[in-house]
C-alpha cells in the first residue's frame, strides 16, 4: 500500500497523575497538501507474558487541507505494563511531505494526556517493508482482527 512509519514501543503506565491508567491512544493526522492521501493504522499490543496481537483500522482517505483524529480504545485488551506500538501504512513519509501524524496516550474520563506515550511526527521511524507483513498484521494473534478491531478504533 505504501510507506510504513512506526512509533517506538510505549509501556502503558499503571497510574497517571490524578487517577488510573490511560485507556486510549489518539492519533492526530494532518494533510497540509493539495492532494488526498490514503492511510491505514495498526495497533500492536505486546503482553510481556503472551503473544503479540495486532488490531488494524480500516483504510481511509484524508482529504487535502484537513485534520482527522482516530482513537484506539484499549480498555479490556491492554493492561498496565503491556507494550503498545503503532504503525501507519500508506501515503506517509518521515519528512512530513504527505501526511503528518502524532500519537498520544490519554485517560478518557478527564482527557489527561500521558507524556510517556507521546510521539510527534519527527519521532516516528520508517520501517522496512520486509519487517512488516500487512497480511500477518491483519490476522494478528487476536483471531480475525478485522472483526476483533471493530469497536477498538474510532473517531
Amino acid at each position: 500500500m505504501g510507506d510504513i512509519l512506526a512509533t517506538g514501543p510505549m509501556k502503558v503506565p499503571g497510574r497517571m497523575p490524578g487517577g488510573g491508567p490511560p485507556d486510549a491512544v489518539h492519533v492526530s493526522i494532518k494533510n497540509p497538501t493539495n492532494k488526498s492521501f490514503q492511510i491505514q493504522l495498526f495497533a500492536e499490543v505486546c503482553d510481556p507474558n503472551g503473544p503479540e496481537a495486532t488490531f488494524p483500522d480500516a483504510v481511509f482517505t484524508v482529504p487535502s487541507h484537513t485534520c482527522l483524529t482516530r482513537t484506539f480504545h484499549f480498555i479490556g485488551i491492554v493492561q498496565p505494563g503491556d507494550i503498545l506500538r503503532f504503525f501507519a501504512v500508506g501515503d506517509v513519509d518521515e519528512d512530513g511531505g504527505k501526511l503528518e501524524l502524532s500519537f498520544v496516550g490519554q485517560r478518557l474520563s478527564d482527557q489527561m494526556n500521558e507524556p510517556t506515550m507521546f510521539f510527534r511526527h519527527a519521532d516516528l521511524i520508517e520501517v522496512d517493508d520486509d519487517n512488516f507483513d500487512e497480511d500477518a498484521a491483519g490476522a494478528g494473534a487476536a483471531g480475525d482482527a478485522a472483526t476483533s478491531s471493530i469497536g477498538h478504533w474510532g473517531n
